[in-house]
């Protein structure tokens, strides 16, 4: 196989900037831009002391890159969106849950639930989902509730188990996320989570709802505000 790239024929490459990365593997604290200087001695291009990265420099690299987020109309239901981070909600309404033949809520497989308000959010195509008390459009102070589903962990998030998730994420296929997380089978709670303060548990508020028209929002566990949560993961 042969591959072959092109960069351009008349533009020069020449050393600008460089950039250090200081931190762990898991996070970087520190980032610091260095002006190229010549080795009188005629090597390799040294650096300067340099300077703390800044907000305008990042902005000039992702222009300059070709990676900047491109302008958009965001649609009503979108709360946020940003290069790394994108997060919706969707009103209460009535939908099928799965559970897997071989779990305590086998009994619950394939009837029609109502459901509370619900916020999503996808970050590095980790799925995160929340409950609203109102059936409304959040704002940065509303309420957000854990959503009383299994295989959703205390902070939100959503362990993928047999979700068909999309490959990618962007405004046109929000709903493609939604619907992939309720086409999957609910197999059991994460780490003994609570979902819900319902006095029969997680399996008695569902039986109980099974056929109903509206989610009794009562019973939801609260977790912080919209603030709080989305801006903390984006």
């Amino acid at each position: 196989m042969y591959c072959d790239a092109e960069y351009g024929r008349s533009a020069p490459m020449h050393l600008l900037h460089g950039i250090l990365l200081y931190g762990s593997e898991n996070k970087i604290r520190l980032a610091t831009i260095h002006q190229p200087v010549n080795d009188p001695q005629g090597g390799p291009p040294m650096l300067d002391a340099g300077e703390p990265l800044t907000r305008e420099f990042l902005e000039h690299l992702v222009r300059g890159l070709g990676s900047e987020l491109p302008a958009c109309f965001l649609p009503p239901h979108v709360l946020v969106y940003s290069a790394s981070f994108v997060a919706w909600w969707e009103p209460a309404q009535r939908r099928p849950m799965f559970f897997a033949s071989d779990c305590d809520g086998k009994s619950l497989d394939r009837r029609v639930y109502p459901h509370p308000p619900l916020v999503f959010a996808v970050r590095s195509r980790r799925l995160m989902v929340w409950a609203l008390a109102e059936n409304r459009r959040p704002e940065p102070d509303s309420l957000v509730y854990l959503a009383p589903y299994w295989n959703v962990y205390a902070d939100g998030g959503v362990c993928h188990g047999s979700m068909q998730a999309p490959e990618t994420v962007s405004i046109k296929n929000l709903s493609h996320w939604s619907h992939a997380f309720f086409a999957s089978r609910f197999t059991g709670s994460n780490q003994g989570t609570q979902q819900c303060t319902h006095p029969e548990g997680f399996l008695g508020l569902w039986r109980s709802l099974a056929g109903k028209a509206t989610f009794p929002v009562e019973y939801l566990i609260r977790k912080g505000t919209a603030h709080e949560l989305l801006c903390r993961n984006g």
